[in-house]
């Protein structure tokens, strides 16, 4: 019997208190107890159908009437579950789907009917899929598990709701459903777990909305920053580079809604930034998605590269997946790693390190989201895919005019330099970037404090300086202050040593 003759005629009846007593609470812009009546009239639908196919596994299917059929939840339904089936225009399987995964952690007891079968209730039949977890006595469902409830075991129909759920499914596409293999090398996909991943969990419950990389397997971050666009401070030719792809993340929509654009300019954009370490490449990708209102998601390197054959791909596939069509942007910082040059073939591992690039050539050049890499030196990425990026933008080391803005700019202003022209020295005698320039103020107001004092002298500074010097391997010329200058301090005060 179809799902559909399952879902008809009758209502769901009696909704079982799953959570004891209802308390009333604000749940950002839904109500508490619309929703949770909502989840529980889903999850009433539920139990029925298990029920009636469970009542059927011993007998023909055609034996269970539509006179026992159920129908699922209202669509004029509130809460935020109901609002959330009808903003994805959710259907009977999928909901059904969504359900039984939202079931396996909010109320289990409804799946022990699948346990029933067995005399010591602690298996499962192969109809039925599932696994039995010991260590907790609970049932956890399977992709066979859905398959079973849908199709009732109607072999053809198995094999249509199958290439269903295979075919770029909503739920699995944004990792709201995940699959989890039993074993490392267990390979029957029908037989893998099914698990609702937790953000989604607590946004069914509470009411807080998900963030793309709110799913655990994902491998990629929100990219924040409390800066704003005033706030970099760069070269003009360089504010004029970045014009392209901001101008590209602005009109993106527009222009690809004209006719004959689609099939004649491709949807990517990608960009390169290069330039040395500290020099605000991450900090001028953050505050560019900020100013334009648009998220940016940094590649977590550590989770994506894998030295197991296939596995690095599948992992960038998970990103490029769950962002199509998504109004962001992709970063990859130390882009070298992924798109470095290509070597030459010596051995299974070399050819296999080719595929990973040849790979990300294709998908980077299909992406829809303007994408955008940063790289220490530009020499270091592979040919082809510089031909395959549309605008290099050079980040220099900042100028002696440019550092003294960053000095007056970074100091916090409950503090003062001591001289208040102290800024144009350091501009001038120390060649840093802004990350340098950054340290060094955060060390040298911590060191201030501990003396009891918010006046920023040389004396505070000068030791950091040349420890950010050492790190960039610069020639790090000798202090040359008086001992009480040095250590930041004032006549008839008490010294404190500081780092060197």
């Amino acid at each position: 019997m179809e799902l559909t003759d399952l879902v008809k005629q009758s209502s769901v009846g009696k909704i079982h208190d799953f959570n004891g007593e209802n308390t009333l609470i604000s749940v950002g812009d839904h109500d508490f107890e619309a929703n949770t009546q909502s989840l529980h009239t889903e999850l009433g639908w539920l139990e029925k159908i298990i029920a009636l196919r469970m009542e059927g596994l011993n007998a023909e299917m055609e034996n269970v009437t539509s006179d026992n059929g159920v129908v699922p939840a209202s669509e004029q339904e509130t809460g935020i579950y109901g609002h959330f089936v009808q903003e994805h225009d959710l259907n009977e399987v999928d909901r059904l789907l969504l359900i039984l995964c939202f079931a396996a952690q909010y109320s289990p007891q409804i799946l022990d009917a699948f346990l029933k079968k067995r005399s010591d209730n602690t298996g499962v039949l192969r109809e039925i899929g599932g696994v039995y977890s010991r260590e907790n006595g609970q049932f956890i469902p399977t992709l066979q598990t859905a398959l079973f409830l849908l199709s009732g075991g109607n072999q053809a129909k198995v094999a249509s709701y199958y290439h269903y759920f295979q075919n770029n499914h909503f739920l699995f596409r944004e990792q709201i459903i995940t699959l989890e293999s039993i074993s490392q090398n267990y390979d029957y996909l029908a037989g893998y777990m099914l698990k609702l991943e937790k953000s989604y969990f607590d946004y069914f419950l509470i009411g807080k909305r998900p963030r793309l990389d709110g799913t655990s397997n994902f491998p990629a971050t929100l990219l924040e920053t409390d800066k704003k666009f005033e706030d970099l401070i760069l070269p003009d030719t360089t504010r004029d580079q970045l014009k392209s792809l901001m101008d590209f993340i602005r009109f993106r929509k527009e222009l690809f809604n004209e006719s004959d654009v689609v099939g004649k300019i491709k949807p990517g954009f990608t960009t390169l930034l290069y330039g040395r370490p500290g020099t605000g490449k991450t900090m001028t990708v953050s505050v560019i998605g900020k100013h334009l209102g648009v998220d940016v998601y940094i590649v977590n390197l550590s989770r994506v590269v894998s030295k197991y054959i296939g596995e690095t791909e599948k992992n960038l596939e998970k990103i490029f997946e769950r962002l199509e069509g998504k109004d962001c942007i992709l970063f990859f910082d130390e882009a070298d790693a992924l798109f470095g040059k290509r070597t030459e073939v010596k051995d299974a591992k070399d050819r296999y390190a080719n595929q990973e690039v040849a790979y990300l050539l294709q998908r980077i050049e299909k992406c829809s989201c303007p994408v955008i890499l940063a790289s220490n030196y530009k020499q270091n990425l592979d040919d082809a895919f510089k031909r395959r990026i549309l605008t290099f933008i050079h980040i220099p080391p900042p100028e002696s005019h440019e550092r003294l803005q960053m000095w007056q700019t970074g100091l916090p202003s409950s503090f003062q330099y001591e001289p208040v022209n102290l800024p144009e020295k350091l501009a001038t005698d120390y060649p840093l970037t802004g990350a340098n320039i950054s340290n060094v103020i955060k060390l040298g107001c911590i060191h201030a404090m501990s003396e009891g004092t918010k006046q920023i002298t040389l004396g505070h500074l000068e030791g950091y300086i040349q420890q950010e010097m050492r790190k960039e391997n610069m020639n790090v010329k000798p202090m040359v202050n008086t001992a009480a200058s040095r250590m930041g301090s004032r006549p008839g005060t008490k010294t404190s040593m500081r780092p060197r």
